[in-house]
């Protein structure tokens, strides 16, 4: 009976010292685990440029002035789940945005004809800058995606209406919040007749204008454009300076040897490949000892059988180069493939008619 009762006894012990134990030494919540975009994010100092990129999962790319990422935000719990997989410190934003869009494939959260929106939000570049240089590269970075994958991904790019402010505050770490179909309560967009200088219900004055919604007429604004049915990527010019030749329509010749137009000489310098430019040879035959030697008549040198005794090549006459390189008509430059050159290449969200492609040009909600 005694024994029964101290093995009861020494069971509840190591029963009560384990359930202490496990709630001392238990997993702790890590910052990974909290919700994003809690204020516990802070800024890189010095950058330029927050690109959002919104799949389900949604992240504030912080860039630097030459478009490389110095840090992520992820603004969910998805997003927390992808960046996790994803280097992206000190990488172009087109990398960046590429492997994010992989890592969303694998987890589940982007799928065939699945959207990814990438919007400017926040920026001190000039704004020609920006579509050329940010957007650009942001949406080639899922391009890239689509055709390593082969699968067919929308992408709307755009920036937005207030994104550009002159400086941007040290203490910045939330941009603000765009591409939000429900506008805020309290907000102009809601109820707000009076808004922007106009009169009417809704936002039907708002810009100084009147009609219903956003876009002028009936319906909600399109959230990508702003109501403006003009494509943002190309700023609704239907295309944009080529990236690869940078608008030039041209690039250097790509022919191995060929140095502005001419082809490089196989001698290299210009000089003779027998005598190295000396003109002349060492006399084999008597080393100059015998002045009724037939090649050097004593001297101890002869003439030179690759040359004239002038020391330069035959080929090239000295010259260094073979002749002009005809894959290129001398030019030293050849067309440039993708833009075929003209310099410019079809936007291709919008495919060259400059309207908005998510909602055709309408500017209403589709």
């Amino acid at each position: 009976m005694t024994k029964r009762i101290l093995l009861m006894l020494t069971l509840f012990v190591l029963l009560l010292t384990c359930a202490c134990t496990g709630a001392a030494d238990g997993p702790t919540p890590s910052a990974a685990s909290e919700p994003a975009g809690q204020g516990d994010f802070i800024p890189p100092e010095d950058y330029a440029t927050v690109v959002r990129v919104t799949i389900n999962p949604e992240f504030d790319l912080y860039l630097a002035d030459d478009g490389d990422v110095l840090a992520v935000h992820p603004r969910n719990e998805d997003a927390l789940a992808v960046i996790e997989d994803v280097a992206y410190e000190g990488r172009g934003v087109a990398d960046v945005v590429r492997d994010i869009a992989a890592v969303a494939v694998d987890k589940g959260y982007l799928k065939e004809d699945g959207e990814i929106r990438i919007e400017v939000v926040l920026t001190v570049l000039e704004e020609q800058t920006v579509r050329e240089t940010v957007l650009q590269r942001a949406s080639e970075g899922v391009a890239a995606f689509s055709r390593e994958k082969g699968m067919t991904v929308n992408t709307f790019a755009a920036v937005t209406e207030d994104a550009f402010v002159g400086e941007i505050p040290a203490d910045a770490a939330q941009p603000p919040v765009t591409g939000s179909d429900d506008p805020a309560p309290g907000s102009q967009e809601q109820g707000d007749s009076g808004s922007r200088g106009g009169s009417g219900e809704g936002d039907s004055g708002s810009r100084g204008g009147s009609g219903e919604g956003d876009s002028g007429g009936s319906g909600e604004g399109c959230s990508v454009c702003r109501g403006s049915g003009k494509c943002g990527y190309c700023g609704a010019k239907g295309s944009y300076a080529c990236e690869m030749c940078k608008g030039a329509g041209s690039l250097p010749c790509t022919r191995p040897g060929c140095e502005n137009g001419k082809l490089k000489c196989s001698c290299g310098d210009g000089k003779c490949h027998v005598c190295h430019g000396a003109g002349r040879l060492a006399c084999t035959t008597c080393n100059g000892s015998d002045p009724g030697c037939p090649y050097c008549h004593g001297t101890g040198y002869g003439p030179c059988n690759g040359c004239p005794g002038d020391g330069l090549c035959s080929q090239c006459k000295g010259t260094g180069y073979a002749g002009t390189d005809e894959q290129c008509g001398g030019t030293g430059r050849e067309t440039c493939f993708p833009c075929r050159g003209t310099g410019v290449t079809e936007c291709s969200q919008c495919h060259g008619d400059g309207k908005c492609p998510a909602c055709h040009g309408t500017g209403k909600k589709q």
